[in-house]
């Protein structure tokens, strides 16, 4: 648009940026950004196999009390 580059995501349009290149460099600093946050929202997130919880049934703890 009026010798200005754009990207456009889910989230909101990128630009102007002056050039295809910056674009294209911006573009991919972006992927690598989304993928990152991506795998670091993976690795915060507990393992099926190592749960942080527990089941306690509390009718069986009155009835002992």
């Amino acid at each position: 648009m009026n010798g200005k580059w754009f990207f456009q995501t889910r989230e909101q349009d990128h630009g102007p940026y002056p050039s295809k290149g910056v674009a294209q460099i911006e573009l991919e600093r972006y992927v690598s950004e989304m993928k990152f946050f991506s795998d670091v929202k993976k690795a915060d997130e507990p393992s099926p196999a190592t749960p942080d919880w527990r089941l306690t049934d509390f009718d069986e703890k009155e009835q002992r009390s």
